[in-house]
Order: C-alpha cells, then sequence, then structure tokens
C-alpha cells in the first residue's frame, strides 16, 4: 500500500499544509495524528453514534405507539410535529449508522483516503446533516407562514410531500461538495510523508464549489432559520403571557390542552433547530476557511481541529436524544415504562396507593400508573 501511494504522488504536486519547497519525499505514514488522539476521536464517535441510535429509536418507536387525545391528534399542528420528529430521528439513526462507523473505519485503518473511495465516503459522511437542514427549511417556511398577518398551516399531506423533497434535496445536492474531495498529500518532512482524504484547497474549481455549497446550503439557511425562531420566540413568549391571562378566566379545557401543546411542539422545533445549526458553525466555518485562506497549519493540529469539529457536529443526534426527554413529558412516561418492565420497580412510598384499586404491585401496569402519578406536570 505504502509503494502504491509512493510512486502514485511521487510525479503529483506537493500540497503540504507546511508549505515547504523540499524534493518531495518517499516514505509513505498513514496519518500520523497519534495513536491516543484517534482512538478518542473513535471512542467520542462511537459513544455518540450509540446514543443516537438509541434514542432515534426509541423515538420513532414512541410516536408510533403514543395515543393522544382526538382534538389533539386531529389538529394540524400535531400532525405536523410528528412528520417532522419521524423525519429528523431517521436522518438522526441513518447518521449513526452510515456516517459515524465511516468515519471511524477512516481514522483506524489505512482505507477510503484515495480516488473515488475517498469521494463516497465523504459524501455520506455529510449527506444525512445537509438532509437534516433541508427538513429544518421545511420546518422554518411552515412556520414562517404561521408567523404572517392570517397564519396558515400546511396540511400533513403537503408536509409529507416537502419532506420527501428534502430528502430528494439532500441526496442530489451533497453530489457537488463530494466531488471536492481527494487525497491530498502532506509532506511531514524530508523523508516521510502521508495522504488523507480532504477537500481540494488548491485546484480553484474545487475552491469554488465548496465554498458555494458552504453558502448556499449551510449559511443562507442557518441565517434564515435563526431569523424564523427567533421571531417563534418572541411569538411563544406572548401566547404563554396570554395563557396566563386566559387560564384566569373560563377556559375550555380541550383548548387549553391543544394550545399548550403548540407551544411545547413549537419550543422542541425551534431548540432542535438552533441545537442543530450552532454546532456545525465551527465545522463548516473552519473549512470555508481552509478553502478561502489556505492557512499555514501543521498535519496534526489541522487533524484534530477538523475531526474534532466533526464530532461536536456530528453529536447533534445524541443531543436531539436529550432534548425529546427533557421537552416530551410523554416520552419521559414511555421511557419509565420501558425501565419499569425491564425489571421490578422500586416505587417510593408517597407514591405506593397511586395506583388504582385491583392493579396488583409489581406488574408493569402498576407501575406505569405509579409513574403518571409520580410524573411532575407539563412545563
Amino acid at each position: 500500500m505504502a509503494e502504491n501511494l509512493s510512486a502514485l504522488f511521487t510525479n503529483s504536486t506537493n500540497r503540504s499544509i507546511s508549505g515547504t519547497s523540499a524534493p518531495n519525499p518517499s516514505i509513505y505514514i498513514f496519518t500520523p495524528a497519534g495513536s491516543t488522539i484517534k482512538q478518542a476521536l473513535v471512542f467520542s464517535m462511537v459513544t455518540v453514534a450509540l446514543i443516537g441510535f438509541v434514542g432515534g429509536s426509541l423515538i420513532l418507536h414512541f410516536l408510533s405507539q403514543n395515543k393522544q387525545p382526538i382534538e389533539i391528534q386531529s389538529s394540524r399542528f400535531i400532525k405536523n410535529l410528528n412528520l417532522y420528529i419521524k423525519s429528523l430521528a431517521l436522518s438522526d439513526i441513518l447518521s449513526t449508522l452510515v456516517s459515524l462507523p465511516l468515519t471511524c473505519i477512516q481514522i483506524s485503518f489505512d482505507l477510503f483516503q484515495t480516488h473515488w473511495a475517498c469521494k463516497i465516503v465523504r459524501y455520506f459522511n455529510i449527506v444525512f446533516p445537509v438532509i437534516t437542514i433541508c427538513n429544518l427549511v421545511v420546518i422554518g417556511i411552515e412556520k414562517h407562514l404561521s408567523l404572517r398577518r392570517v397564519p396558515r398551516t400546511l396540511s400533513a399531506t403537503a408536509v409529507r410531500k416537502l419532506i420527501f423533497l428534502a430528502w430528494f434535496a439532500g441526496f442530489a445536492v451533497v453530489l457537488l461538495p463530494a466531488t471536492t474531495f481527494t487525497g491530498i498529500r502532506h509532506d511531514l518532512n524530508e523523508t516521510h510523508f502521508t495522504v488523507i482524504c480532504k477537500y481540494d484547497t488548491e485546484y480553484l474549481p474545487a475552491r469554488i464549489a465548496f465554498v458555494s455549497f458552504t453558502a448556499l446550503v449551510y449559511y443562507l439557511p442557518g441565517i434564515f432559520l435563526i431569523v424564523v425562531n427567533t421571531l417563534l420566540v418572541r411569538k411563544v413568549h406572548l401566547r404563554l403571557k396570554v395563557n396566563m391571562m386566559v387560564s384566569i378566566q373560563v377556559d375550555n379545557s380541550k383548548q387549553a390542552k391543544l394550545r399548550a401543546a403548540k407551544i411545547r411542539g413549537t419550543v422542541l422545533l425551534t431548540t432542535m433547530t438552533f441545537a442543530f445549526i450552532i454546532p456545525y458553525f465551527g465545522y463548516m466555518g473552519y473549512a470555508a476557511y481552509n478553502m478561502i485562506a489556505k492557512p499555514d497549519i501543521d498535519f496534526q493540529t489541522d487533524y484534530v481541529i477538523r475531526f474534532s469539529s466533526g464530532v461536536i457536529a456530528f453529536s447533534n443526534s445524541a443531543v436531539n436524544f436529550v432534548i425529546y426527554v427533557v421537552q416530551m413529558r410523554g416520552f419521559r412516561i414511555f421511557l419509565k415504562k420501558l425501565v419499569c418492565s425491564a425489571r421490578p420497580a422500586v416505587i417510593p412510598e408517597q407514591f405506593d396507593n397511586a395506583a388504582k384499586p385491583g392493579t396488583r404491585p409489581g406488574t408493569t401496569a402498576y407501575c406505569a400508573q405509579v409513574i403518571e402519578m409520580a410524573e411532575l406536570p407539563t412545563h
């Protein structure tokens, strides 16, 4: 492998981060970033992948099992909310099953570093985050319509079609930046060099394609989403004030529950949007900086920055699981029931009499009733 790579790059242009003009070294080394750094990166990615996969699978299972009151279940807002969460969760699951394992293999073994293998791996690294941001743009468009003087909520059928379009657009648009990745040679010293799958900062068309992709697919949608969600936060704040005034007066309990569900759903989507956009500022910003400025950074520092920012960006799937747990009371109860059914529950004494008469202690039904009684009111 080393001899082949050495022969491949002997006559090529020296693309060294250090910018040295020394003769091309002839001894190949596989990404000399240090075993400790590589192990830490792989461990972080495996941890994120496990949490993201389990969390995404659980939320999909919860939504398929969740039964809500008819007045809430029939609401357009709730139907659309469930579609959004399912689509985002599916993107998270595929990211943990495809993107992260491929990256771990590339870090640990001398594979996928050159030619089409490099481009294909980077395609699958990028595609699911891009699909996520396309989904968030769909959510942002619908929420923008709800902020108009005459609010409009799209039908579930229209939202389903837009989500399908978002997935199709994500798979298609990533073809452009994937072509900018190739095996880049880095001369480490006068005798040794390495090759890594990375965006090409020397080839002008590749630089233009990557920077254009970053601006059109991340920064412009990111600005749009920040503006829309900031306005949504203001709207939710005003609604909370109105709801406090209404609660003092005579209120329809069904309508109150629906309003509360809409507010919780809006807060959930807003939180997930900011949780996605903020971590990707570092990853995409550093990539764009390299493309435009081409800074003089040593190989190990560049390697650590790129992959560490990648871990932070991919941790969005694990962060989403935490958001689901914090924001969704029904999901918390669902998780507690799962834990309760897996092993005998330890029932706090103050809730020991919470179950309905006739329910046998120690059973799943008994545990579920106690959990529902012990769960704090929705905030």
